[in-house]
Order: C-alpha cells, then sequence, then structure tokens
C-alpha cells in the first residue's frame, strides 16, 4: 500500500515540474532562452535536472550575445564603408553627366562612348551600395520611410516610361491592364513601393524572350489590392524556387542570361512588401514564364480619398 502511495506522488512531483517546465521548453523552441528558473528542493533529481537546463541557457544566451554583437560590428563596419564609398561615386557621378551633357563637339565621340560606359558601371555600384544600405537597415529595423497615399496607376506607368530604353533595347512588349482605369489608392512608403515595382518590371524584361511579354494587371479583391507582373521569360526551375526571396541568390539560368546582379533585388522586395503589411508570391514555369503577385492592403476607393482632401 505504502509503495502506491510513493508512486502516486512521484506521478504527482513529475507533473508539478512538467507543468513548469513545458512553458520553457516552448519558448526556446521558438528562439527565446531568456526564462530563468528556480532551482526545486523537493527532489535531488529535480535539481539535477534544472541545473543542467538553467547552464543550457546561460550558454546558449552567451552565445547569442556573442553573435549579435559580431554582427552588430559587421553591421557598422558596411554601412561605414558603404556611406564612405557613396559619396565620390555620386560627385563622380556629377561630373560623368556633366560631361555628357556638354555641347556636341566639346566631347570626342570616342570619349563620349568612355564616359557612357564609366556612367553605367558608375550607377550599377551606387545601386549596389543603395542595396546593402537597405539591407543593413532591414537588419536593424532602421527604416526611415514615411508612409503617404500612392497611386499604383500613377507609379506604375511612370516606371514603364523610365525604363522605355530597356524595353525597346530588349524588344519587349509591355501592357498594364485594364488600361485608362482609375484604381483604390494604397497607404505604403512611395520609395519602397516604386522601388518593389520596379525591381519586379526589370526582373521580367531583362529575363525574357526576345520579342517577349510583360502584362502587368492591377486588381482590386475585397479591400486588397493585386497587382500582378507575368512574363513570358526563361521562368524559374523547381530546385530554385525556395531560394528566390533570399539574399545574393541569383538562379543559373538568370545569371547566364545576365551576367551582372547581385541577387538583392527580390530579398529586399519582400522586405519591403512584409512591412507594408502585403504578400509576395510567385508561380513559375520553367521555359514558360513567371507571375509574381504582390498583395497590398487598400486604404481607400479613390473618391474617398479625394473627398477626404476637399474636407
Amino acid at each position: 500500500m505504502s509503495d502506491q502511495i510513493t508512486l502516486d506522488g512521484y506521478k504527482e512531483l513529475v507533473k508539478k515540474h512538467l507543468d513548469i517546465l513545458t512553458p520553457i521548453f516552448a519558448k526556446a523552441s521558438i528562439g527565446d532562452f531568456t526564462s530563468t528558473l528556480e532551482i526545486p528542493d523537493d527532489s535531488e533529481e529535480f535539481v539535477q535536472l534544472y541545473a543542467g537546463i538553467q547552464i543550457m541557457l546561460e550558454v546558449i544566451r552567451d552565445q547569442l550575445a556573442q553573435l549579435n554583437r559580431e554582427n552588430q560590428i559587421k553591421t557598422e563596419f558596411l554601412m561605414l564603408a558603404a556611406h564612405q564609398l557613396r559619396t565620390p561615386l555620386t560627385t563622380m557621378r556629377w561630373n560623368i553627366e556633366a560631361i555628357l551633357a556638354s555641347k556636341q563637339g566639346l566631347v570626342s565621340d570616342e570619349l563620349r562612348r568612355n564616359m557612357e560606359r564609366l556612367h553605367s558601371g558608375n550607377l550599377k555600384m551606387i545601386n549596389l551600395i543603395n542595396d546593402l544600405l537597405n539591407i543593413t537597415r532591414i537588419e536593424e529595423q532602421k527604416h526611415e520611410e514615411q508612409f503617404r497615399v500612392v497611386d499604383p496607376v500613377e507609379t506604375i506607368n511612370q516606371i514603364i516610361k523610365e525604363q522605355d530604353p530597356l524595353i525597346k533595347r530588349k524588344k519587349i512588349s509591355v501592357k498594364v491592364l485594364p488600361e485608362n482605369t482609375t484604381m483604390p489608392k494604397v497607404m505604403t512608403s512611395p520609395k519602397y513601393f516604386y522601388e518593389t515595382v520596379l525591381n519586379l518590371l526589370v526582373n521580367a524584361v531583362k529575363y525574357n524572350k526576345p520579342n517577349g511579354q510583360v502584362i502587368i494587371k492591377i486588381e482590386e479583391r475585397a479591400l486588397r489590392l493585386l497587382i500582378t507582373v507575368q512574363d513570358t521569360g526563361i521562368g524559374i526551375p523547381d530546385n530554385e524556387k525556395d531560394r528566390i526571396f533570399t539574399q545574393f541568390f541569383r538562379g543559373q539560368k538568370a545569371t547566364q542570361q545576365e551576367a551582372e546582379g547581385t541577387g538583392l533585388g527580390l530579398f529586399l522586395v519582400k522586405s519591403f512588401i512584409d512591412r507594408f503589411g502585403g504578400k509576395i508570391w510567385f508561380e513559375s514555369k520553367e521555359g514558360v514564364g513567371s507571375t509574381f503577385f504582390v498583395d497590398l492592403p487598400i486604404i481607400a476607393k479613390p473618391q474617398e480619398i479625394s473627398e477626404t482632401l476637399d474636407k
């Protein structure tokens, strides 16, 4: 009889400690190692168990703190280096553009061609530095964007106009559907919305086939705005799809078609969309093309915004 009582008591003891430890393990499973344990005095077995768990948590916290310090040093160095590089590159850009803007005859044709190549390389370096700065801001959650009312149709048309030289050079047809329409506005960062659409459009053009097509659709769906960018390009192989939004990843075929690139664009796009409270995903078939979907919350109907501004 006494053995039965001892067994029942031990079961209760085990249950009590499981109730204490389960939430701690649950937090640890999602990366939270901040829990502290009070060592019990009711059983030598559990004293050793608790002490072991406490030591494990302390070691993990120390290692995480060291990693955070090292990551902070890396981030600060990257930001400093990027800022130090951007200033002379920007000055160089202004000087090159001043030369290119000079009157015909003042600059020889050969020098002008060399300046144009230098200007192109300069812009690529500046864009790379801006991407690196954006990554460090994302990691430190230091985006300084201001959210405003944005007209998606106007922004998309502006980007298409700006990218007309690339579109013509690649011989790609770009359409916006529905045509000549007014869509609801979105409350977002104008800068990062612009960069999101720009990245998706440029990718759709650059990785397309000769005489290919890009169709941009804008749809309203239950207080959400869905923007799709569809191309007839090279597509994305199945074994690369899970890495499309990761840093520095470039697909094998994409690299073959366009040797230059950082692999940062889609990573930044997804980071921006997440901050907007939106979603991004894609569908793709190798050799057929890709469609990227951007889903954003709508702030108001066009007439509602107009009425608000009139008041």
